[in-house]
């Protein structure tokens, strides 16, 4: 399957019912298929993380940049 195929949960669970997987596979199953470095999708603790250290002391030298906040979907290099 193409990784653009998965679109949604929805999707996810069709996917499940036509191939008679358990959630967690399929659930793997697009993990792998859109390559997330991590290994699993992020939940709003890794976000927090990153907001709350932006936030703190220990950003007070960084100024003007974007992060991305994707386990390592996005390769690129600037």
């Amino acid at each position: 399957r193409d990784a653009q195929e998965s679109r949604g949960l929805g999707d996810v669970y069709k996917r499940q019912k036509e191939n008679g997987t358990t959630m967690d596979e399929e659930i793997m199953n697009v993990v792998k298929e859109h390559k997330i470095a991590a290994g699993r999708f992020g939940d709003p603790n890794d976000v927090g993380s990153v907001v709350a250290m932006l936030c703190s002391e220990f950003s007070n030298y960084i100024t003007g940049q974007s992060l991305i906040v994707d386990g390592g979907v996005t390769n690129s290099t600037f």
